[in-house]
This record gives C-alpha cells, structure tokens and sequence, in this order.
C-alpha cells in the first residue's frame, strides 16, 4: 500500500453548482491516461475505485493497475498501485472487513506482478493469466494468486465463497479437462479452492449471485447470435436458461435479473420465465447494477440531430417505474454504484488522453430532474421463448404510421403490418407456431423510432 501521492498522480475535487444532485467529482490522472473499470462500497460510505493507468501515448513509460479508497467527502485515504504491461481489472468487491480484485494480465516485457511483499509471475510460457488478490480495508494485500491460462471475466464474493467466472486457454483447469469457459469457487477468508465446473455455453459475458443456489450468468451462442442467462445452483449445474438480450447483468432483491444491452434495460423474471424492456431509450447504455429493489444504469446520448456526442446519464428506476433521467457531464460512464443517500458514478473524458473520474450525485431529494434527449416508446414480447403464440405491446404517445415485421435469421420477411396514423397501444398476438427452432426479429418502426426485439422459437 502507497501511503504517499506519488509525483505523476494528480486528484483533484471540482464541486459544480449547476445541479444540485452532483455533490463533487475526483479526477484521477497519472501523466497520460487513467480510467476506473470497478466500484465498491463498504458500510461506512467509503468507495473503492480500480482501473488501469498509462503515461505515455505509445505505451513505453509505465503502465498499471491502481487501487484507491475515499471517503464520502471525496479525500483519498490510501491508493495501492501495481506497474504491469497489458493488465487491466476485472472485478472489485467489497464485503465485511475485506476488499477484493480480480483482474487479467496478458504480460508484455514485464510479467511480475508485486502486490506489497506478494510476487506473482506469469511465465513466458502461459497465455492469458489472471489475479485475486485480497485486501483489508486499511490497503493491506492479505494474499494473492495467480492463475495461468485463464482470463477472468468476473468475481462475486457471497457468505464467504468467492465465485470465479472465467475462460480456460489451455483446455484444463487443476480440477480436469475443460473446454472453455468455467465456473470455479474458492474460499474467501484464505482463497483456497473448493470446486470448479465448465460450463457448456461459447462465450460466458457476466455473472450475479442472488445465493448460493442462484447464480446467474449470461452466455452468448455463436450458433443462434443470441444472448442467454443461465442459472446455476450451488453444486454448478444449470437448472434454467432463458433468452436474454443483453450482456451485462446484476439481480435485484427481489430475484429478478437485469440486463443491458445497447438502449435496452430488460427485465427476466425466472419465476415467470417473462422477459420484457424495462427501459428503451436514445442513450447507448454500458452499466446495470442493482440495489436492493432500484436498478440503475447509465449511459452516452448524443445531441438533437443525433450525429455528435453530448454526456452521460444516470438512470434510476425503482420497482421498475422510472424515477429519473438526468446529465452527468460530458464523460462516458464505465461504472455506478450506491452508498447511502448516495450514488457514484465512474467516467473518463472523452478524449485520448482522458483521465479517469469519481462523481458522487445525491440522492436527497431527487425526485423531478432534467430527462435528456427523447425516450421513444419500449416493446413488450412475451413470453420469450415462445412455441407458439407471442404477445407484442407497443405504446406511443404521438400518432403516426406504424409498420410491424417479422424476419427470421437470415432476414427473409415473415410477416409485415402497416397501421395508419396509429397512437396510443398497439397489441398483437404474432403466431410463430408454423416456425422452426431458431430466432426471429420483431420491428416496430413509427416515424424516426426504430424498435427491434428478438424472439426465440423453441
């Protein structure tokens, strides 16, 4: 742990009046380039910030990974920093007394990795390794490891159990042969390893852990170029999947899955197995996290004629009803997380020489902000899958032409509907009873909205 600042970092805190939800924002800089990839909250409001720095434009001066604690005025208790070509983190969780990152790191020139007197190497000979490395509070390193021939995707720390979602490049994991991608948990208090399973998809994308028998994990299919969430119970075997569009997941309170994917927050309900649009919107989203029964996401929109960027949002809803919609800046957004009457927002500049930034909006209060840019109407499909019938709910304010298509997966049209100067809801029962196994397009398009949903027929 770092106790001192060194020279090549800057931190700063810029306080803005123009909204009175953004309490203060911290800029991180180290010469060059920085950005956070993770948050993390402990009980006492401190944050936890990780990320990847560089100091010069073609990367030969030093390159790392950072880890940095504040509190909940914006000063900087302690940072660690760690000097490694090609790393970058993956996973920062917080829980009890302890704090958690799991990262990769494909080597370089230098494949030592020093977590304070810890040394961990990455042997010429191994592809892509990753790293857990644990941490008190006060930026102590307690243990760390290496693993060599697998890349990270995330970690999720929950009643003292550490899961592991990764990717195996060398077709073995120490507890036999294994194809690809894999589930592994190992103990959280010493790291040692307790039991690894691979998991049958092409490309795991993310993982949320309600209990320990419901983890959830989103899995991309090359052969239908579609996005799934499959569940897995304590033992590592997968008890449901559903289609899914959308990347990025995080479960909520109640046991409901959130996804993100491009405008679109989805909802999947496993104990209906109904998947609709939570949220469609003009901005291009890159986070969902959950918070007890509040999802939050956030994401860049551009200006009115839709050709040049213009900021970010943060997005909250709460019990699935819209509770506000407002500008954070002109950053894109990599990561937000909750902390009280508080919610932090990770970002960096848009610009190549961008630095990373911590922006703390309050929560007090904030029940009627600025909406940016103008949300067109969501698609409702259910049930998804389907075998026969599905149900399409379509709502718009304005009255316009709406023009309805169904495509399968090579895009030959199946069906196609035109309703003149149609407002308010539009309800259709599409019958795809007469359609092989695979996945279908619905488009809605009215005016400038253009609105698409997959279908998949089982």
């Amino acid at each position: 742990m770092k106790k001192l600042i060194l020279t090549f970092i800057i931190i700063h805190a810029c306080f803005r009046s123009y909204s009175q939800q953004i309490a203060w924002e911290n800029t991180i800089q180290y010469n060059f380039a920085s950005s956070i990839a993770e948050l993390a909250a402990d009980a006492n409001g401190n944050i936890y910030a990780c990320g990847g720095y560089s100091t010069s434009y073609h990367g030969t001066g030093p390159q790392g990974i950072f880890v940095h604690k504040y509190d909940s005025t914006g000063g900087l208790l302690w940072f660690d920093t760690v000097e490694v070509r090609s790393s970058y983190p993956t996973a920062l969780v917080c829980t009890g007394n302890a704090l958690y990152l799991a990262g990769n790191s494909t080597g370089g020139d230098n494949k030592l990795l020093q977590f304070d007197s810890i040394r961990l190497t990455k042997p010429d000979s191994a592809y892509t390794s990753s790293y857990l490395v644990k941490y008190d509070l006060e930026g102590h390193v307690l243990w760390a490891k290496m693993f060599l021939n697998v890349s990270n995707v995330t970690c999720k720390v929950v009643d003292g159990e550490i899961y592991f979602l990764g990717r195996s490049f060398a077709g073995y994991l120490s507890s036999g042969p294994c194809s690809h991608n894999f589930l592994a948990r190992y103990s959280a208090s010493d790291g040692s390893y307790l039991w690894s399973k691979c998991l049958s998809v092409d490309a795991a994308k993310d993982m949320a852990v309600f209990d320990t028998n419901n983890i959830f994990v989103s899995v991309y299919d090359y052969s239908t170029a579609s996005d799934y969430i499959k569940k897995y119970n304590a033992t590592g075997l997968e008890v449901n999947s559903n289609y899914s569009s959308g990347i990025l997941i995080d479960i909520n309170s109640l046991g409901n899955c959130y996804s993100e994917q491009g405008s679109s927050i989805h909802k999947l309900d496993f104990n209906t197995n109904l998947m609709y649009d939570l949220y469609v919107s003009q901005h291009y989203l890159s986070t969902v996290y959950c918070h007890q029964a509040d999802v939050y996401t956030t994401g860049s929109y551009a200006d009115a004629g839709g050709t040049h960027f213009e900021g970010s949002a943060l997005i909250k809803f709460s019990h699935d009803t819209l509770v506000y919609n407002f500008p954070v800046g002109a950053y894109l957004t990599t990561d937000v997380i909750k902390s009280g009457n508080n919610v932090y927002v990770a970002a960096y500049e848009n610009t190549d020489n961008h630095d990373a930034l911590l922006i703390k909006v309050s929560e007090e209060g904030a029940t009627a902000v600025k909406e940016t840019g103008n949300d067109p109407p969501a698609i409702a499909l259910f049930p998804n899958p389907s075998g026969s019938m599905v149900t399409l709910l379509y709502n718009s304010a304005e009255k316009q032409d709406l023009q309805l298509k169904v495509t399968d997966n090579e895009g030959r049209q199946l069906y196609s509907e035109t309703v003149k100067d149609h407002g308010g809801e539009y309800k259709k029962e599409i019958d795809l009873s007469g359609c092989s196994k695979g996945v279908y397009t619905i488009e809605i398009i009215q005016g400038t909205n253009r609105q698409v949903k997959k279908v998949v027929v089982n």
